[in-house]
């Protein structure tokens, strides 16, 4: 009877933790819906990417520019995004 009422009073205080398929569902879903929104975001970049300002050539990152600008002028978070969006159509 004493084990009984201790078992339970473990299997209460007991940490709530995914098990294996959990995990790899939760895994599977974020691994797909980032998929999707480079997919998406890439699309939409279109012609930004291959824009060139030779104005704003090798500019280091700044909020304009997260990733910074290339010797064209393009900029590199734009070009990165679309070259990952081709990767995943491929």
């Amino acid at each position: 009877m004493n084990k009984l009422v201790s078992a339970t009073v473990l299997q209460k205080y007991q940490r709530k933790s995914f098990n294996q398929r959990s995990r790899s569902i939760a895994y599977l879903t974020f691994g797909s819906l980032f998929l999707a929104a480079i997919t998406v975001i890439g699309t939409l970049v279109g012609e930004i990417a291959i824009t060139t300002n030779f104005t704003q050539k090798n500019l280091l990152p700044q909020m304009s520019h997260l990733f910074g600008t290339d010797w064209l002028g393009r900029d590199m978070l734009s070009r990165t995004l679309k070259g990952m969006s081709v990767s995943i159509y491929i």
